[in-house]
């Protein structure tokens, strides 16, 4: 018998995603570490597209989108991640840009449009770190 949280899961999760990050790599002719986009896993997940109104200086409005991306519980998306939705037959490739929300049946993504890779802290630490080593 399914519990309640997979009927939740089945149930809402419509699209099909699939995590993509980059790790270093080191070219063992060169020597040199590169860093290299490797696919990690697919999951279930959904987006929800959410509008808003924010008033500017003097009084503008100006109109946005927003996007949050539900995964399972379970499933963790490092900050600035690539990521690559199907859902409702359209391909949305977003990246992870902020702090999930964490509910027991759930996590919700704040999910900005990719534009391109960023630096991040972390990665380069590793790639400097593996650097020093040699």
């Amino acid at each position: 018998m399914l519990s309640k949280i997979q009927v939740v899961n089945d149930f809402m999760f419509t699209g099909q995603g699939k995590l993509i990050i980059r790790e270093p790599v080191k070219n063992p002719i060169t020597k040199v570490t590169e860093l290299k986009e490797i696919s990690q896993e697919e999951f279930k997940c959904r987006i929800s597209f959410e509008k808003g109104n924010s008033e500017e200086d003097y009084g503008a409005v100006k109109a946005y989108r927003y996007m949050i991306l539900f995964t399972p519980n379970n499933f963790i998306i490092p900050e600035g991640s690539k990521i690559i939705v199907n859902q409702n037959n359209q391909e949305f490739i977003l990246s992870n840009s902020g702090i999930p929300a964490v509910y027991p049946t759930h996590r919700e993504y704040p999910v900005v449009e990719w534009v391109k890779w960023q630096w991040q802290l972390a990665l380069m630490y590793q790639v400097l770190k593996s650097i020093k080593k040699h």
